[in-house]
């Protein structure tokens, strides 16, 4: 059995990011959204570039992922947010914009410390996305009333 996490907080690239988060999933979303949506478009358009039918593919695969999470969100918390679906979606997008900017600049090297700090920020700013249904959850519950996490929270968000 692969183990879960293969060190995420290492990545270079939001790619990198995802090859390396959540390996017990990894082949089942390859096998059962990415490999036959690439399968159904190369049936009806059979000479798409492969960027497309990838890009489409990872799509999917993301679309996927936002909306199993929504689900969770719903069966938790009882509300549709659609954040999960956006973040998601946001980290998709950034994969395959990665995957078009070194195929078509491939000669432009990006240090990997520059591609860490990229990534962090990036990961940072979609992280609310995905995390505030939770906090708004611990927020009103007042889980956290007198700790250091709840100040952060109360900084950090104007929400609170």
């Amino acid at each position: 059995m692969p183990e879960l996490f293969q060190q995420p907080y290492r990545a270079i690239s939001p790619a990198d990011f995802w090859s390396r988060w959540h390996q017990i999933f990894k082949n089942t979303w390859i096998e059962l959204i990415f490999k036959p949506i690439s399968k159904f478009i190369l049936y009806y358009w059979p000479y798409s570039p492969k960027f497309i039918v990838n890009g489409i593919s990872s799509m999917c695969v993301f679309l996927f992922s936002g909306i199993i999470h929504e689900y969770y969100i719903y069966v938790a918390f009882e509300k549709f947010t659609g954040d999960q679906i956006k973040f998601f979606i946001l980290q998709g997008l950034a994969v395959c914009i990665e995957y078009i900017f070194k195929h078509q600049f491939h000669q432009i090297y990006i240090p990997k410390s520059i591609g860490f700090l990229l990534t962090f920020i990036f990961n940072g700013i979609t992280a609310s996305y995905f995390m505030q249904p939770w906090i708004s959850y611990f927020v009103q519950r007042q889980a956290f009333k007198y700790s250091l996490m709840n100040l952060i929270i109360r900084i950090l968000s104007d929400k609170y």
